[in-house]
């Protein structure tokens, strides 16, 4: 791809290549879009099991391509269970948002960043949802398009703390209803083909 991986861009060297917020809105965007596809709109629905920015390849327009399905999970459209166990570290987000200090986690040094401060903490505060440790309170990829698009709001009593299942679990897999929600494995994203 033109434009790599989105990890070049976000975990740049120079300067010059720093993406501005509408860039980084646009990718989120298309990738939320791209997901809600794989998991909503098939007739065998696609869990990726591996989203990290290493495997987001970006073309000369920075329009997103999802790559690496070697983890993925094929599943029926009529099949509403899967049992799936995932791991990965968040970080810095994890501490910031522990504290709901998310202001906090916006890069200082891009001005874009700071000018749109606001609609950047909202975009946390839908990760935020998306990592909810009780499965059954996460949205649905189409719902998590919705609210980027401004037609529906994040969830208002989010759970911060992030804890971690040690076990599998089953999951329900999203049907077609327009709020449903629980269209997600029931653990975090993850760094699972290794170290970056």
């Amino acid at each position: 791809m033109s434009n790599e991986s989105l990890d070049t861009w976000i975990f740049q060297r120079h300067q010059e290549l720093t993406l501005g917020w509408q860039s980084r809105r646009k990718i989120i965007m298309d990738i939320a879009k791209v997901l809600t596809y794989l998991h909503e709109e098939r007739r065998q629905k696609i869990f990726q099991l591996d989203i990290k920015p290493p495997n987001i390849l970006l073309d000369e327009d920075f329009n997103v391509k999802i790559s690496y399905f070697g983890l993925s999970k094929l599943i029926d459209k009529d099949q509403n269970q899967v049992v799936t166990m995932m791991r990965g570290t968040l970080g810095l987000f994890k501490r910031k948002a522990e504290k709901e200090r998310l202001l906090f986690i916006i890069d200082k040094y891009n001005d874009d960043m700071q000018t749109h401060s606001a609609e950047v903490v909202e975009m946390m505060r839908v990760v935020v949802w998306c990592l909810q440790s009780n499965f059954s309170r996460r949205p649905s990829m189409l719902v998590v398009v919705k609210v980027l698009e401004g037609s529906a709001d994040v969830q208002s009593n989010l759970d911060y703390s992030f804890t971690t299942p040690i076990a599998p679990r089953a999951f329900t897999v999203a049907s077609h209803q327009e709020d449903h929600i629980g269209a997600a494995t029931p653990l975090f994203a993850s760094a699972l083909s290794g170290p970056r």
